[in-house]
């Protein structure tokens, strides 16, 4: 028989690895008996072994050995997975925090620009953005974001701009619908 290649190897191992450490769970005095207590404190929620693999002071040898003592990994995990069990733990927060930053920005993507919106009123756009913002004219925060040079911090900037002139009008609005 042969050998499945080497990447299907490695990714099976991974995965067998990732759902084992997300299934190992103990309280904190269990962890601090095993040898963590320069990772957390005694008394403190319960934690997977995937939360302590993302402490940057966290081994993966460590978590193995508790993995292979409660009988959840009993061979341990798989040498040609360790390298990237290792590294997707370790990011794993990063890449949920961009994975949130990215979904936010898509419940955003068809906010409306005002076709009036006057672009050098925005003090926190550079010259370039002003002048890339003004010949495109997007219509929506979507559109804009496609636009080449248009940075992310200056759109939130934008998204800002647009709520706060749209919550003015809503303040206005009711202001002059109250009768004197």
């Amino acid at each position: 028989p042969t050998l499945p290649p080497f990447p299907l190897l490695q990714e099976r191992g991974a995965s067998e690895a990732r759902q084992a450490l997300e299934s190992l769970r103990l309280g904190s005095a269990e962890w601090h008996e095993r040898g963590f207590s320069n990772v957390i404190k005694q008394q403190g929620p319960a934690r997977s072994g995937a939360e302590m693999m993302a402490m940057p002071e966290t081994l993966l040898e460590q978590v193995e050995a508790v993995l292979v003592a409660k009988g959840i990994l009993p061979g341990g995990i798989d040498p040609l997975a360790r390298e990237e069990v290792t590294i997707s733990a370790k990011y794993a927060n990063y890449l949920k925090r961009q994975e949130d930053e990215v979904a936010r920005w898509r419940a955003h993507e068809g906010a409306l620009i005002p076709a009036s919106i006057d672009y050098h009123a925005l003090a926190s756009l550079s010259s370039e953005e002003v002048e890339k913002l003004d010949a495109a004219r997007p219509s929506t925060l979507g559109e804009a974001a496609a636009i080449q040079g248009i940075t992310p911090n200056s759109l939130t900037y934008l998204l800002a701009h647009i709520r706060s002139r749209r919550s003015a009008g809503v303040r206005n609005a009711a202001q002059s619908a109250v009768p004197l």
